[in-house]
């Protein structure tokens, strides 16, 4: 099972139950957990109070109570040597941690009044009945709910400069004599149904139509983009600017 230990102090004769501060006995459990056993034990042995941001509050009943004391965590596999001075093992058997009354024991549980002062300090309750494994519950985080801001409109790129002698990007046209050929090319017709939008830097496009209208709505999408329909390759080519003949993009309408 491994050895369970316990912080206790020698002088004052009090100890912490690690599970009533939501951590379990094991010391790396104690030293991984998250505002229990070992927050508890750095409050209770805080000195110079209250002198600056980021100490316990002012009001905190247990902080700084272990200044100066003999404290020890101390394990159920303690032997008599462990601690020079001090038997060990028969404090252990006098601080019978899983007794559920204290009657006759000169060792005293601390860890109800140190739990509350954590609740305080770090705003979360312990769950859980006197004897078992308490857990930490956190209250929702309002933040979740709350307007989130609008983001920042993003800046509209400056046109792509054009070299000499080249004339810019046409506006849309009429549609070139495409093929019909079902779904490929461009069926004859108006497109009654279509909604394009084209933004101004040709980088996003939505489209929106019903399904016997897309062919014709890529048709129209490509051509408003600045796209020619080849008749002799049978394919939509991009307009001859620096960024596409670097790319060179070439759609097929397969």
């Amino acid at each position: 099972m491994g050895q369970y230990h316990f912080p206790v102090n020698l002088d004052k004769k009090e100890f912490l139950h690690p599970h009533k501060l939501g951590d379990g006995c094991k010391i790396k459990e104690q030293g991984a957990g998250q505002y229990g056993t070992a927050a508890a034990v750095c409050m209770l042995l805080t000195s110079s109070l209250n002198r600056g941001g980021g100490d316990w509050r002012e009001d905190n009943k247990m902080a700084g109570r272990w200044v100066g004391d003999r404290v020890v965590w101390l394990g159920d596999y303690s032997e008599d040597n462990d601690i020079p001075g001090v038997n060990a093992r028969e404090i252990f058997k006098e601080l019978r941690p899983w007794r559920k009354t204290r009657k006759g024991c000169e060792y005293k549980d601390i860890s109800d009044p140190v739990a509350k002062e954590l609740e305080k300090e770090y705003n979360f309750k312990f769950k859980g009945k006197d004897g078992t494994w308490r857990e930490k519950e956190y209250p929702e985080d309002s933040s979740s709910s709350a307007p989130k801001p609008e983001p920042e409109p993003r800046p509209e790129p400056e046109p792509e400069p054009q070299p000499e002698g080249q004339e810019p990007n046409p506006e849309p046209q009429a549609a070139p004599d495409a093929p019909d050929g079902g779904n490929r090319g461009e069926p004859d017709g108006e497109i009654s149904s279509a909604n394009f939008n084209v933004q101004k830097d040709r980088r996003q496009i939505e489209i929106y139509c019903s399904w016997d209208h897309f062919p014709s709505a890529v048709a129209a999408l490509l051509r408003a983009s600045g796209f020619r329909y080849d008749e002799a390759q049978k394919c939509w080519t991009a307009p001859s600017t620096p960024a596409n003949r670097k790319l060179a993009a070439t759609l097929r309408m397969n």
